[in-house]
């Protein structure tokens, strides 16, 4: 028989059984993804290989809470990655299949079309390099790759979807990464107390007024909260878009084999560096450090206080004149203007309570 014939009865199959559905009577339109964010904001980063469409997005949203995409069938993304906790967990440290207990904690996940560098040691350069980590790794979702794609393909529900996002109703693991990226690149949150004050700092700003200035008219910081702001900024900068950064903040790491970005690198002047988060909704995403240690801003903030150690590595941000670890030694009003800061300004609500990002 000729492949042409072959061709005609493959697609007439493919019809009556329902495989493609209305991709036979109507011919696949494609609708790029338009992110919500501010006018003003930088254009969002997607490779040229795989657009961010409408129907990518909605792909991915079904697959990161499925089941089907570990070894076992009982986990799923959302499992460690929960909207309320700003797609972050409440977990000190993360559990796989059967129980079996990762050494990190989840870190949350917004606004990732603006960063280059994930995961808290920095390993993946890309969303679609990242998601294989923890559906392969053996302590998380330990899913066989080709076992994964043959479940997805039993069900007539993805593979209507996998042909309205990529064109075919052949399920390829390539393609199921692509559509976990992009629904990952929609995940954006622009809607803190501080963002709805854009306009107000803009104009404020265009009549020569600096940050420092504005902070303290508008909220009635003191110059010693603006200062540890702006401290805190040179690690944790941009607030708005998170970062790539890397950095050894004092943490006690005698119990710990995790040597975070020297993992990576291989270097010894990167043992115990991690990614510096966003400030962006930490108030849902606790408990907070690569290892879960601290269960409340409280905690986080008493660490920088008064608890930094010494490290080879120590971020030179986080040491004082004479090089030893910086000792912030805050008052009480500093304390309650940064966690007002940090647990107000910074906060996205709608973020955490937005439906368009469930199930």
């Amino acid at each position: 028989m000729s492949r042409k014939v072959n061709t005609i009865l493959f697609l007439a199959a493919t019809c009556i059984t329902g495989i493609v559905l209305r991709s036979c009577v109507q011919q696949r339109q494609t609708v790029y993804f338009r992110y919500d964010i501010p006018a003003e904001l930088p254009k969002a980063s997607e490779p040229s290989h795989n657009a961010t469409t409408e129907a990518g997005v909605a792909l991915g949203r079904d697959l990161f809470f499925s089941t089907l995409l570990s070894g076992d069938n009982t986990i799923s993304c959302s499992s460690c990655h929960d909207q309320q906790h700003a797609f972050a967990e409440s977990r000190k440290l993360s559990q796989g299949i059967g129980g079996q207990q990762v050494n990190r904690n989840s870190m949350p996940l917004f606004n990732l079309a603006w960063v280059d560098r994930y995961f808290w040691d920095g390993r993946a350069a890309s969303l679609e390099e990242a998601v294989n980590f923890p559906i392969t790794a053996h302590n998380e979702m330990n899913a066989d790759t080709l076992q994964l794609v043959n479940r997805l393909g039993r069900s007539a529900a993805f593979r209507r979807k996998f042909y309205e996002a990529f064109g075919s109703a052949e399920i390829r693991y390539v393609l199921v990464r692509k559509a976990l990226a992009q629904y990952l690149r929609s995940l954006t949150s622009y809607q803190t107390p501080l963002d709805r004050m854009y306009p107000i700092v803009s104009e404020l700003m265009a009549k020569g007024m600096d940050q420092p200035q504005i902070m303290q008219q508008q909220f009635g910081f003191s110059d010693r909260t603006i200062e540890v702001l702006q401290l805190c900024e040179t690690c944790h900068s941009n607030i708005t878009y998170g970062n790539n950064k890397m950095r050894n903040n004092g943490l006690d790491v005698s119990n710990t084999a995790d040597i975070g970005y020297a993992i990576v690198s291989g270097k010894k002047e990167d043992e115990g560096l991690f990614k510096a988060p966003s400030f962006r909704n930490v108030l849902f995403s606790g408990p907070y450090m690569h290892d879960g240690r601290f269960a409340t801003l409280e905690e986080v903030l008493e660490h920088y206080n008064s608890g930094i150690q010494p490290n080879p590595n120590l971020s030179p941000e986080l040491k004082d004149a004479n090089g030893d670890p910086l000792r912030l030694n805050l008052g009480g009003r500093e304390k309650k203007e940064l966690l007002y800061f940090l647990t107000t300004l910074m906060s996205d609500s709608s973020f955490i309570t937005n439906k368009k990002y469930a199930l």
